[in-house]
């Protein structure tokens, strides 16, 4: 008897990781079938290419939000985005997964674009929001304070005041 893997032939199929980018608009973490985001940095790190060592990949959404990282090999990988400038993340703004033989990881169902009924590949849909990102960009509220000298409740060109204190709550 020969010793193990002495005669014995191992394969993996390449695997891929598929998600997308959207902004967040009310804020809630959740995509509400909210706008898509095109031209963000998505960055995996992980042996991509097999040889044991940390590799790292960069892709940008298409204009769709979407991105891609194919010809995987089996293993533990990071992604991460690049906030678009003013900014903030709703979602995670990293993702780590593993992907093992024959895996397609999708964000949504139909993304690895599989339709031959005998390709090897399986997609395996993630939960949300697992390789998806949101952004909400940050906004402001501007106003000014005026003495309302004839008291109609409107601003006709009145004095501004100055050092009175405004509350924003919420």
């Amino acid at each position: 008897p020969q010793t193990f893997p002495t005669l014995v032939f191992g394969n993996a199929y390449l695997g891929s990781i598929h998600g997308y980018k959207f902004e967040d608009v009310d804020g809630d973490g959740r995509d509400s079938s909210e706008p898509r985001l095109a031209g963000v940095t998505i960055t995996l790190t992980g042996d991509t290419d097999g040889d044991g060592t940390s590799d790292t990949l960069t892709t940008t959404t298409d204009a769709n939000g979407l991105y891609d990282f194919t010809n995987l090999y089996p293993g533990r990988y990071t992604i991460s985005e690049t906030p678009p400038a003013g900014s903030v993340a709703t979602t995670s703004d990293t993702y780590t997964v593993t992907v093992d033989s024959r895996q397609e990881l999708v964000a949504l169902a139909g993304q690895a674009g599989i339709t031959d009924p005998n390709d090897p590949r399986v997609e395996v849909p993630q939960t949300f929001p697992t390789l998806v990102f949101g952004n909400a960009y940050l906004g402001s509220i501007h106003g000014y304070k005026f003495e309302d000298v004839d008291g109609d409740g409107r601003d006709s060109s009145e004095p501004r005041l100055a050092g009175v204190t405004i509350t924003l709550t919420g």
